[in-house]
């Protein structure tokens, strides 16, 4: 008897067509997506390839199931594993962990969502780059005041080539910082996005009169949250104080539209993500053809 139980639980054990009931189908993809990041960081991208390929090659109950069709999906998964994860509970609680709202919209839309996603973490990485920056954030707000307000046309044109160069560093910059600077100000972040442009209706990134002023609002709001939230952590070492105040500057110029063709978007938090997800929406006839 004893015999028979041991070979029942080695059996058990052993079959990996068994689905633990009590957990949802965001829950298995949460934690498949921790143990993909756990090999990413401890042996690299082909190790955790290797974890999502070991479970797309179990026996499954329902071969066509949502959580099956999002397994399959590599970009998508490993963007949600290296990208999103990582970025704490403001970005893992949306819908984007959800595997019905994943494999509802995988037809369409999101792989133009996947990559916006993707350009979205890759900027945090940008902006908080550990890369010398040649301006403070004081000569980066000086900077600005004078472009299109000075009467000295040298002046001017001056301070637009100082912030052209700026762009094209932050444009160039490999994306080797650390995005998690940010987390602790998700929320208020994506609160300001809220207020900002809770009236605008146009489309994000627009040169329109409307646009500017909403994201100008929404810059003046998002550096003092970022200034304040900086500036407490004043025991920091002398050279993280350098690199908050780099961040500081980066981050003002890419939200500033003066020597850029087009507006860049607010940063990436849930509202602007629903309202990026909403425009995707309304052209997603066009995009399925």
């Amino acid at each position: 008897m004893i015999n028979a139980k041991k070979d029942l639980g080695k059996h058990l054990s052993q079959n990996q067509t068994l689905h633990i009931y009590s957990e949802t189908a965001e829950e298995q993809l949460v934690s498949i997506l921790r143990d993909m990041h756990d090999a990413y960081i401890k042996d690299g991208m082909a190790e955790a390839l290797d974890v999502l390929a070991q479970e797309n090659e179990k026996p499954a109950i329902n071969k066509d199931s949502k959580l099956t069709k999002v397994l399959r999906n590599t970009r998508l998964v490993t963007i949600l594993m290296k990208d999103m994860l990582p970025l704490g509970p403001h970005f893992r609680y949306r819908r984007e962990f959800s595997v019905r709202w994943l494999a509802t919209g995988m037809d369409t839309i999101m792989g133009m969502y996947t990559q916006y996603m993707k350009h979205g973490v890759q900027l945090f990485r940008k902006l908080s780059s550990k890369e010398e920056f040649h301006w403070t954030y004081a000569r980066v707000v000086e900077a600005v005041k004078y472009v299109g307000t000075s009467d000295d046309e040298d002046e001017d044109h001056e301070a637009k080539q100082i912030l052209v160069g700026m762009y094209g560093l932050i444009k160039k910059n490999q994306g080797d910082g650390d995005p998690k600077v940010f987390a602790p100000y998700f929320k208020q972040l994506n609160e300001i996005a809220l207020k900002c442009f809770q009236t605008y209706t146009g489309v994000l990134g627009t040169t329109t009169t409307d646009y500017e002023a909403a994201l100008e609002m929404y810059r003046g709001d998002v550096m003092k949250v970022l200034e304040d939230g900086f500036a407490k952590q004043a025991l920091r070492a002398p050279e993280e104080k350098v690199w908050l105040d780099s961040v500081l500057a980066r981050v003002y110029v890419w939200l500033s539209p003066f020597g850029s063709e087009f507006m860049h978007l607010p940063l990436m938090t849930g509202a602007v993500m629903d309202l990026v997800w909403k425009e995707l929406e309304a052209s997603k006839e066009g995009y399925a053809e």
